[in-house]
């Protein structure tokens, strides 16, 4: 394993690493990254490219859908207009343009522009960072306190000249009995998975998966154990879900079957993987082929599944915190929200996106997750989401009324990542728009009823 370090990079200058070598840049890779998730089923659809040639296959996504302008420094000033509010953007040519709107309990915190594409954002445990993985394969830590970047954490590429976007980011949970904290895993689509000590900028060690385009990443995470983080697990372009001792970063076992007529595994790409919360050897996953497999370490293989959620991003699924209900996000113009049953598989409930049927195009969702807090009634509070389509925007729902809270929408760009802090007071937002948005929840403004 890799187990170089890496200083951190601040403001994208040139940087070597330890042995006085340079860091490979983008050069005209960068040019190229303006694309959508989306595209990747036109990729599916052509199978243009072999299984190793990462690279050439994200370029060839990148490049599929409207071209974006490069973000320039800015300046962002905000003026509120009854119940909607509005940023502009000041770029270095004095021009503007309107920022996403929002209503209901969102207030604008502070937007952060980036290069390229941000694939994924995620909160630290203890929320006050903000983790946000890039097509250039940078990952931007972001303190939630003041917008500081505190650290830029740059993948090596020894082998090769081009830097490979970062598809997946987790946090591994400090509850453990780990001597290092502060540690998160990343994804990237050369196949690389890399631990870094995110507040140092050091690279801890890298996992390499040869000819696989790693787009998801998961730590267990029992919060209630000393055993939380023990295991890793990631997922990609072959379908095999493979889980990791996270104390070593050895492979255990990989996974790709089904039993018999209950569950053939997956036949496609998978997106998005999660080990269930309290039982550490059961895990779920999900991609293109419109299935969830639910696959136990015990025996190796996938034990049942669901049919139906179209899952197209690394964040579209996730646990309620006791693990019995799952949420589903899916690229899907109906039913893309949707609610089941751990223990039976079948549906509890289907959250309308829109409830000005007919006048509002639904959005495909990238993104979607449970909040943390319980309903007095029992049962998950929130859920957020977001995604692309004739709106790209983001909703907070209340589960306990199926309404949205919260809508931010109008991004120039598809959402590809949003996620709640862990004490809901806060979400980010990352997506093709080139910019991290991070807005503040103040669940003291659910006064009246949102039109969306």
């Amino acid at each position: 394993m890799n187990t170089s370090s890496r200083s951190s990079l601040h403001n994208h200058q040139p940087v070597t690493d330890e042995l006085g070598r340079d860091v490979p840049q983008l050069k005209s890779y960068s040019k190229s990254l303006k694309g959508s998730l989306g595209s990747l089923y036109n990729l599916n659809q052509r199978q243009l490219l072999g299984s190793n040639s990462a690279l050439a296959e994200w370029n060839y996504v990148m490049s599929q859908s409207n071209n974006g302008s490069s973000a320039a420094p800015s300046v962002v000033d905000r003026a509120s207009v009854s119940g909607y509010s509005y940023a502009t953007k000041k770029t270095a040519r004095g021009g503007a343009y309107r920022e996403p709107t929002f209503q209901g309990v969102f207030r604008p915190k502070f937007i952060k522009r980036e290069a390229s594409e941000v694939y994924c954002v995620k909160f630290s445990p203890d929320d006050e960072f903000i983790a946000a993985g890039l097509g250039n394969s940078f990952i931007q830590i972001y303190s939630t306190s003041n917008s500081e970047n505190v650290r830029t954490l740059v993948a090596p590429s020894e082998l090769e000249k081009e830097l490979y976007p970062c598809t997946s980011i987790a946090f591994r949970p400090d509850c453990g009995g780990y001597k290092n904290k502060n540690v998160l895993v990343a994804g990237y689509a050369d196949g690389r998975i890399i631990h870094w000590h995110y507040t140092s900028g050091q690279l801890i060690s890298t996992v390499p998966e040869p000819n696989v385009q790693i787009n998801c990443v998961t730590y267990q995470s029992n919060l209630n154990s000393e055993t939380a983080g023990a295991y890793f697990a990631s997922s990609g372009s072959d379908s095999y879900v493979r889980v990791y001792d996270s104390q070593n970063h050895k492979k255990l076992l990989e996974m790709n079957r089904g039993q018999g007529d209950i569950s053939a595994g997956h036949s496609s790409r998978v997106f998005s993987v999660r080990f269930h919360p309290t039982e550490q050897n059961i895990l779920i996953s999900g991609g293109w082929d419109n299935t969830i497999q639910f696959w136990d370490t015990r025996i190796g293989h996938s034990v049942r599944s669901i049919y139906g959620p179209h899952i197209c991003g690394s964040d579209s699924l996730d646990f309620n915190q006791d693990g019995s209900e799952i949420l589903t996000a899916s690229f899907a113009k109906e039913d893309q929200l949707q609610m089941w049953d751990f223990g039976s598989g079948k549906l509890i409930d289907t959250i309308a996106w829109s409830i000005m049927e007919g006048e509002r195009k639904n959005s495909l969702l990238y993104s979607g997750s449970f909040g943390k807090s319980k309903a007095p009634g029992g049962g998950v509070q929130y859920a957020i989401a977001g995604g692309c389509g004739g709106f790209n925007e983001v909703k907070l729902f209340n589960l306990q009324t199926k309404r949205a809270v919260g809508v931010a929408q109008g991004f120039t760009h598809s959402v590809y990542s949003v996620v709640m802090s862990s004490n809901e007071k806060m979400i980010a937002v990352g997506g093709g728009f080139k910019a991290v948005y991070a807005y503040d929840v103040d669940m003291h403004q659910q006064t009246s009823e949102l039109i969306y």
